[in-house]
C-alpha cells in the first residue's frame, strides 16, 4: 500500500512536472491576446504618441492602455462635471424664477395699488375744480339775472344792482 501511495504521489508529480509549462503558454497566449486586442483598441494613440519607425513592445502597449484610460476618464469627468453645472444651473434658474413670481405679483399689486390712490386723487381733485367751477358759473348767470333786484351781499350793502349787459341791450 506504500508502495501505491508513493507510484501515486511520483505520477502526480510528473503530471504537474508536464502540465506546468503547458499552462503557463496558455497563460502566455491569452496575455498577448490581450495586448494585442489592447494595441488594435488604442491604434490611434499609439500612432499619435510614438513614431512611426518605433517598434511598441509590450510595456509601451501597457502605459499608452493606462495613459487613454485616464484621458478618457478625465474627459468623462470634465463631461459629467459639465453635466452637472447645467442641471445645477437649471435648477437654480428654475427656483429663480418660482421664487420671482410672488415678489413680481406683490410689487405689481403694490403698483397698482399707488396707481389706484393717484387715479383717486386725481379724480377727486377734479371732480373739486369742477364743483367749484359748476359753483362760480351758477352764482355768476344767477347774479346776472337779477338785473335790477336788490342783492344782498355779506358785507350787508343793500342796493338796486343793474346789470351792465341789460342795459345796453335795453338801450338799443
Amino acid at each position: 500500500m506504500a508502495q501505491q501511495k508513493q507510484a501515486g504521489q511520483e505520477d502526480s508529480s510528473y503530471l504537474r512536472k508536464i502540465r506546468k509549462p503547458l499552462v503557463e503558454k496558455q497563460r502566455r497566449e491569452r496575455m498577448n491576446h490581450s495586448i494585442d486586442q489592447l494595441k488594435r483598441l488604442i491604434a490611434d494613440t499609439v500612432r499619435e504618441q510614438t513614431s512611426p519607425m518605433t517598434r511598441v513592445d509590450k510595456a509601451d502597449i501597457l502605459d499608452l492602455t493606462v495613459s487613454h484610460l485616464q484621458q478618457l476618464q478625465q474627459r468623462h469627468r470634465s463631461v459629467s462635471m459639465a453635466t452637472e453645472s447645467a442641471a445645477y444651473n437649471s435648477g437654480f434658474q428654475t427656483c429663480t424664477r418660482e421664487i420671482r413670481k410672488p415678489l413680481l405679483e406683490k410689487q405689481r399689486s403694490k403698483r397698482m395699488n399707488h396707481s389706484i390712490d393717484q387715479l383717486k386723487r386725481l379724480i377727486t381733485d377734479t371732480i373739486r375744480e369742477q364743483t367749484r367751477q359748476t359753483l362760480w358759473i351758477s352764482q355768476c348767470s344767477t347774479f346776472s339775472s337779477f338785473n335790477n333786484a336788490t342783492v344782498q351781499f355779506p358785507w350787508k350793502l343793500s342796493r338796486p344792482h343793474t346789470n351792465p349787459v341789460s342795459k345796453l341791450v335795453q338801450g338799443r
